[in-house]
């Protein structure tokens, strides 16, 4: 399928593939490091009971760095500014599910930014909040493409390699 014309209210748009944004929060405590992650609730149109990192799409007249901290706070509570992302991947692969177009952004938590809650949610969008060790990410199951999202991810911390400078493009 190619690109295709709309008409609204006068005005022609092209209708092309989706850009999402990923929002990947992690933090070190207790001798170990955690990653953020909420379970599907009802109100999702997929993967219903399955865990994700907050994620989501970008809206019309909306920034990457907006995305990103909009869904964060819609689907976790916390208030990220968005000078506090870093850029980690792309994902671009038209092979992917849904031909989405990613963009992957990470921060490490500090207090500072909110207490969890999914009150700010679409209506029972998320089931469950928490943090996960890294040692159990495996015992979970996730939603898309996400095990190997966080599997990547883990192993560039634990590797030190983790830099905004060198952009993943997949």
């Amino acid at each position: 399928m190619k690109n295709f014309p709309v008409n609204v209210d006068g005005k022609e748009y092209w209708i092309s593939r989706s850009n999402a944004v990923v929002g990947i929060v992690f933090k070190w405590e207790n001798g170990q490091y955690y990653i953020l992650a909420n379970k599907r609730g009802n109100g999702c149109p997929d993967y219903v009971g399955k865990w994700n990192i907050p994620c989501g799409y970008v809206d019309y007249n909306e920034s990457i760095l907006d995305a990103v901290s909009r869904e964060i706070f819609e689907e976790t509570g916390l208030l990220i500014p968005k000078k506090d992302w870093k850029l980690c991947a792309v994902s671009s692969d038209p092979s992917d599910e849904k031909q989405t177009i990613s963009f992957r952004f990470y921060t490490i938590y500090w207090n500072g930014y909110g207490n969890l809650t999914s009150e700010n949610s679409e209506p029972d969008e998320v089931d469950e909040i928490k943090w996960i060790p890294f040692s159990e990410v495996e015992n979970y199951e996730w939603a898309f493409n996400q095990l190997q999202v966080i599997m990547d991810f883990i192993e560039e911390v634990e590797s030190g390699e983790l830099s905004n400078e060198k952009v993943k493009v997949y």
